[in-house]
């Protein structure tokens, strides 16, 4: 096996977002509609490394460079340093070969789905595959030694539930794309962390939709901010007790008290931009007619997870089909 190909889902979380910071669980969902697919391909050369990069979000459709390239040239190209700090865990394994990825399929950093969380399970899972020609990684210490330093690298910190349950998705769901619920919590004596699939007391089908905000949200940043805030245990725990409370209760009328409780944590932190007009417009939509929804991931933009199908969005709330990215009744179940 010299080349790999990976379908990548989008994720999305629904509680435990700043808690699963601290140890706490996180409740998460990941789907295939849409998705990155990507192809990796591994040449051995002598004396020669290089790395090849084919998308079209890149302005010149590819981007070369090599594990041996100094610190100026990669910080003077945003997408080399991206894609620099992901390989570089692998650099070792890299030596005397030419990398070949090819991004043939991707979605907007803009909808929250964790973009560059699916290239970074996306291209960890395939380097593994190519270099150890097996397929089974969620149990592998030196595995995920590597997919946290890329997450170091890149991000500077951070949980790593959307890369794991990206990955969780992908070993799953090799032949059926499936839309599937996920819990995640690191653990205080491993560098693996717990991954289980669950299955809510809800019919999918009644979980609403995401809505684009059209904000970007930047994890890094926001990440940072977080940080340095001096109540963010407080906020943590907070987070935490209410993924603990749905997964007590995964009832309808539970989730939709637990979306306000969410809510209310976000209007705290001050997470929420209502200093955009159109956000502002959004929300007080929601509210009039009380909808029951939650910001998702850092909060600051992205999408909002609503309690309302699809339908009726663009029919009572006005909601263009185009910032509709996904819906939950469109989604198909492992017994279908």
């Amino acid at each position: 096996m010299n080349q790999v190909y990976l379908c990548i889902p989008a994720k999305a979380i629904l509680f435990g977002e700043y808690g699963v910071l601290y140890g706490g669980k996180a409740v998460a969902v990941t789907f295939f509609d849409p998705c990155f697919k990507i192809s990796i391909k591994i040449k051995r050369f002598e004396d020669n490394s290089s790395i090849k990069i084919k998308s079209d979000f890149f302005s010149n459709q590819i981007i070369q460079f090599s594990i041996h390239d100094n610190n100026e040239i990669i910080k003077n190209d945003p997408n080399i340093l991206f894609f620099s700090n992901l390989i570089k865990p692998w650099s070792s394994y890299l030596e005397n070969c030419e990398l070949n990825i090819e991004i043939q399929k991707s979605f907007s950093p803009s909808l929250g789905f964790g973009s560059s969380s699916a290239l970074i399970a996306g291209i960890s899972a395939g380097l593994w595959q190519l270099i150890f020609q097996n397929k089974e990684y969620l149990n592998q210490i030196e595995f995920w030694n590597n997919v946290k330093q890329s997450i170091q690298n890149i991000q500077g910190g951070g949980s790593g539930y959307d890369v794991a349950v990206q990955l969780a998705a992908i070993e799953k769901n090799e032949i059926d794309k499936n839309t599937n619920f996920w819990i995640f919590q690191n653990k205080m004596n491993s560098i693996i962390p717990n991954i289980h699939a669950f299955e809510p007391n809800i019919s999918l089908n009644n979980l609403g939709c995401f809505i684009s905000t059209n904000i970007y949200s930047n994890t890094t940043k926001a990440l940072h901010k977080f940080q340095n805030d001096k109540e963010k245990l407080r906020y943590a725990n907070r987070h935490s007790e209410i993924c603990e409370s749905f997964l007590e209760l995964n009832t309808m009328n539970n989730l939709q008290i637990l979306m306000k409780k969410s809510l209310e944590i976000a209007h705290s932190q001050k997470i929420l931009p209502i200093q955009n007009k159109k956000f502002n417009d959004l929300i007080s939509t929601f509210n009039s007619k009380q909808i029951s929804y939650k910001t998702m991931g850092a909060g600051h933009g992205d999408c909002l997870w609503v309690l309302l199908n699809k339908n009726k969005l663009k029919t009572e709330c006005q909601i263009s089909e185009s910032d509709i990215p996904f819906a939950f009744e469109t989604v198909r179940t492992e017994n279908e």
